[in-house]
């Protein structure tokens, strides 16, 4: 048992010095054993490396991304390749310090951007990173191209071109727009100005500065030429425009009367185009004519069909009184001097007359009377000709011949021969007859 006094009293002993060197020397030892062994083993590692290494290394494939796709491509291939556009960048700066010219404004910074890209593919070259080295070779040899180009091109030539021929094109437009025409030429030459730019901006010098004389010689050309060509333009309008006023106003004037009877609005508005149609035209504006003219066309043709229901109609009913017409004279002529002229003549005349009044009021009721009176007409010529050949004699009227005769009584003209035959002891010469002669007539049906 610890009193309370010793416990106060108490320390933890302390190991003596000795066996605390002895400890240390023993870690130390270890340590070193440790590094001696790690220091055998990396270098039996690297003995049985170089044993095992053969005197040539093998070539070892490498995926090449070119221009031209992806190949595989041997390191020494690769080196090959490397070494071959190298020499031929450090031509093409040859080239570009020897020009005749010195470099400009515009070439220096592609020359300037070559050398660049060419220290740093040398740099990856002595370092053997041919892989590495050959897309900046690459960009090095197209900076110092642009750059031989870019010695070449002619700036202010360049942009002389391309402001003469802007300069051209806006002449040509306005030219073309004092006339009302256009020319499809102006897209073309538009279309070579903004080609040379888009060069120019992408660094194909030599292209763009051809591109440029191009177009303007092309504004030249066309400026020499516009002069005929809105000539020999404003000539086939006008031929143009003469053919389409000339066919609309033919189909007007055939359908005129129809057109003003049926559908007055549309004759108004067609009369209207025509005119204003006709006078573009007196004043040399040829398109505008042909836009009238074509409108009134347009018009023309809504309007006739709008009004052929009512234009057949008409003709009917005019047919219809024309016969009708024609009927009671015949049968009025058949009828001798003396004999009374039937009833039937003149209620045939009031229906005839009571047609031609309600044509101008209502088309259907005029359709209606007009068929009417051609039926009455009918059967009093039926009549007249039934009546003429019971009288079997025809007394000759002044005017008359035979034919004429052969026509009022019978209604065939041929039937002048069987009239003479019956009558050769009347009429020595048949183109020769006389008024009050009195003629037998044959039966209707008998030989001619």
């Amino acid at each position: 048992m610890i009193s309370n006094s010793e416990k106060h009293n108490f320390k933890i002993p302390e190991p003596e010095g000795k066996s605390i060197k002895m400890t240390l020397l023993k870690g130390k030892a270890l340590l070193s054993a440790g590094s001696i062994i790690l220091t055998a083993g990396t270098a039996l590692i690297a003995l049985t490396l170089f044993s095992c290494e053969p005197s040539h290394p093998p070539e070892v494939a490498v995926k090449q991304e070119t221009a031209g796709g992806t190949q595989n491509e041997t390191k020494s291939e690769i080196q090959i390749r490397a070494e071959k556009l190298l020499s031929r960048a450090n031509r093409l700066k040859e080239q570009a310090e020897i020009k005749e010219a010195p470099l400009n404004d515009l070439a220096f910074p592609f020359y300037e951007n070559g050398n660049t890209y060419l220290r740093a593919a040398k740099s990856k070259i002595v370092h053997k990173d041919y892989l590495n080295a050959i897309p900046l070779l690459e960009k090095s040899i197209k900076n110092y191209q642009i750059a031989i180009e870019a010695t070449e091109f002619n700036e202010e030539q360049f942009n002389n071109y391309i402001k003469k021929a802007k300069r051209n094109l806006e002449a040509i437009k306005e030219k073309f727009e004092e006339s009302g025409m256009a020319w499809e030429r102006t897209s073309e030459l538009k279309s070579y100005i903004h080609r040379a730019e888009y060069l120019f901006r992408n660094n194909e010098f030599a292209r763009a500065q051809k591109q440029a004389k191009n177009a303007y010689e092309l504004s030249e050309n066309m400026k020499s030429q516009i002069s005929d060509f809105i000539n020999t333009a404003n000539e086939a309008k006008r031929l143009l425009a003469k053919t389409h006023l000339a066919k609309a106003e033919q189909k007007y004037n055939q359908e005129r009367e129809y057109l003003e009877r049926f559908v007055p609005y549309y004759a108004l508005k067609i009369k209207t185009a025509l005119s204003q149609a006709s006078s573009h035209y007196e004043n040399g504006q040829y398109d505008d004519a042909i836009n009238k003219a074509r409108e009134a066309d347009s018009l023309l043709n809504f309007a006739i069909e709008k009004m052929q229901p009512f234009k057949v109609k008409y003709l009917k009913i005019l047919d219809n009184l024309n016969k009708t017409e024609a009927n009671i004279n015949e049968a009025i002529t058949k009828y001798n001097a003396n004999e009374t002229v039937p009833e039937l003549v003149n209620e045939t005349w009031r229906v005839y007359h009571q047609a031609k009044t309600q044509l101008e009021h209502s088309l259907d009721k005029a359709l209606s009377t007009s068929n009417h009176a051609f039926i009455l007409s009918e059967t009093l010529l039926k009549e007249a000709r039934s009546r003429s050949l019971q009288a079997h004699s025809y007394t000759v009227r002044k005017g008359d011949c035979l034919w004429k005769i052969a026509q009022k009584i019978y209604g065939d003209p041929t039937m002048w021969k069987a009239i003479y035959k019956l009558n050769k002891d009347k009429i020595k010469d048949p183109n020769r007859i006389y008024p009050n002669q009195v003629f037998e007539l044959p039966p209707e049906h008998s030989e001619k």
